[in-house]
């Protein structure tokens, strides 16, 4: 079975510790099919990251996996047009 699953991650301080805090994350997920990243501020700086992982068996250890028809994609990327 294979499936859709999405990770969001909302990171707030300095911007060297964000970015390190984000890139250490992203490190650390597999089957990454689309990032989207939004920012804000300066100092601190906020940063929300959005993943679309395409996972290829839905019994994965450690992933949450639901099916979903693709028209949901199409909602949630609305909800995040950037």
């Amino acid at each position: 079975m294979s499936g859709l699953s999405w990770r969001v991650r909302l990171l707030v301080g300095l911007p060297e510790e964000v970015e390190r805090q984000a890139n250490e994350w992203l490190a650390g997920l597999e089957g990454a099919e689309q990032v989207w990243v939004k920012h804000w501020g300066a100092n601190p700086v906020s940063l929300l990251l959005l993943v679309r992982l395409k996972v290829a068996d839905t019994k994965t250890a450690g992933l949450e996996v639901r099916r979903q028809p693709a028209e949901e994609d199409d909602e949630i990327a609305k909800l995040f047009p950037f």
